[in-house]
């Protein structure tokens, strides 16, 4: 069996989310999963934070965790940036 580790990109900052991956890694889970939501959704969640740029980071600072995405809209994302 392999565990992972679900990270609320909408509820924490993505340098929280990157640290909780860190700790899941330590902690010995085998994988995190990151969701990539364009707004949030309840007004107590403060960030929706881009998921790609924080299984990055992720990647980064860990050496054998697995990163998946949990939602991915890049149709979205990316189709707001080139309206930028």
């Amino acid at each position: 069996m392999r565990l992972g580790f679900k990270l609320i990109a909408e509820a924490f900052s993505p340098t929280e989310i990157v640290d909780q991956a860190v700790r899941a890694e330590a902690a010995g889970f085998d994988f995190v999963e990151v969701s990539d939501h364009f707004q949030t959704w309840v007004s107590e969640h403060e960030h929706s934070g881009f998921d790609f740029s924080m299984l990055t980071a992720i990647a980064v600072r860990t050496s054998r965790i697995e990163l998946a995405t949990g939602v991915t809209c890049p149709f979205i994302r990316f189709g707001e940036a080139r309206r930028c």
